[in-house]
């Protein structure tokens, strides 16, 4: 079932997914958090924002708990996000994503397109 993500959770979603880590009370004012609820456990969540002055959104964190992937989870927390973004005249969607746990091959197979090659790099101090 999914549902609209609720402060409440915040500790259930920091604990479980690693995409969730940098989530905060503030990022609960952003009405898109979504989290997917099977047996009273979270076992997936989507959360994203719109851009300042373009009719943009990114996403910020999708995942899904590893027992529960490949059961379409994913998606359909993609297409509620991108309803609620239709109804607000959004036109497209902006992801970050890494090469990794094919996860670009996901954002792909959904209808994201690679406009350019992106990279980063980290350096610890």
């Amino acid at each position: 079932m999914i549902r609209k993500g609720r402060l409440t959770d915040i500790d259930e979603l920091k604990n479980r997914f690693i995409y969730a880590k940098g989530i905060n009370i503030n990022s609960f004012r952003s009405k898109y958090m979504y989290v997917v609820e099977n047996k009273g456990k979270i076992i997936a969540f989507l959360y994203g924002d719109r851009l300042q002055n373009v009719n943009s959104a990114i996403l910020l964190g999708l995942e899904v708990i590893e027992e529960y992937r490949h059961q379409k989870i994913a998606t359909s927390l993609l297409k509620v996000f991108e309803n609620d973004l239709k109804e607000e005249n959004c036109e497209a969607i902006l992801v970050f994503c890494n090469n990794t746990n094919g996860e670009l091959e996901f954002y792909r197979k959904v209808g994201f397109k690679t406009e350019d090659t992106l990279y980063a790099s980290l350096k610890e101090i």
